[in-house]
């Protein structure tokens, strides 16, 4: 891998068109049919599929282009979303976001002119951000008011904690949470795992969040999820990383099935 890039580089490869859109979808296991996807954008050139985000962040935040990344992630996102819907494929897309895009200064502003030139729906997007958004919580609340306000959901990503242990205000912000993938990974071999997920998952449902158990990578994962409540689910036995061609392939299998 090269890791000697620049913002150079980077502008380039978005001139190039060499980031792409991977898709992880989630299953709700009631109904057996994927009911949202998690997105993530890649830089698809060789060399540079493993180059972390934050190797790339890093690069942008030192040239004040990271949230001109992110609404370019956003576009992505948002066009392959009305493909899907044009198929016949209706969900959510959950798209990554960290607290320092959100504090930005015009981010809001930033994001919602997007949607009112498209004329997209933000009802359609969740916007997924790690549990650090808690160190700071109460300096993002405006904004993220005004996030969903508008329409977006959101879910906290890598959740591994009682909800008792934070605020009400916090609390009713959350839509969504979504485990960190070693839980659902250690189902069949840890009892305390297990533990853990069933506890999660009854907080989780007491809050009326929804909950995606992450991890999933063979039956008896699944199976060991399901016995500890689990209703969503997403990992490696269902799919990770697709590319669109690869996620309209599963999702018109799952069509051709009903």
């Amino acid at each position: 891998m090269n890791t000697d890039i620049s913002i150079d580089d980077i502008i380039n490869g978005v001139d190039k068109h060499e980031f792409e859109l991977r898709f992880s979808p989630q299953v709700d296991l009631s109904k057996g049919v994927v009911t949202g996807m998690d997105t993530n954008l890649v830089w698809a050139k060789d060399g540079y599929e493993t180059l972390t985000k934050s190797a790339i962040l890093g690069i942008l935040d030192r040239h004040n282009k990271r949230i001109g990344f992110f609404l370019y992630y956003l576009l992505r996102a948002l066009k392959a979303h009305a493909e899907l819907q044009r198929m016949g494929h209706h969900f959510p897309l959950s798209i990554t976001l960290r607290p320092s895009e959100l504090a930005s200064e015009g981010f809001f502003n930033a994001v919602t002119q997007i949607f009112h030139d498209s004329g997209a729906s933000a009802q359609d997007i969740t916007l997924q951000l790690p549990p650090t958004l808690f160190d700071d919580f109460y300096n993002h609340l405006p904004t993220l008011g005004r996030l969903i306000d508008f329409g977006f959901k959101i879910s906290i990503r890598d959740f591994y904690q009682d909800p008792n242990t934070l605020s009400k205000v916090s609390r009713d912000v959350i839509h969504e949470v979504v485990t960190p993938p070693g839980l659902g990974q250690r189902l069949t071999t840890s009892t305390k795992a297990s533990d853990n997920l069933r506890k999660l998952v009854d907080a989780a449902t007491s809050q009326q969040w929804r909950c995606v158990v992450d991890g999933i990578g063979n039956r008896h994962c699944l199976d060991a999820a399901a016995a500890q409540g689990a209703r969503v689910v997403q990992g490696r036995y269902f799919g990770e990383g697709l590319t669109l061609e690869a996620a309209r392939q599963l999702l018109d299998s799952q069509l051709s099935k009903r």
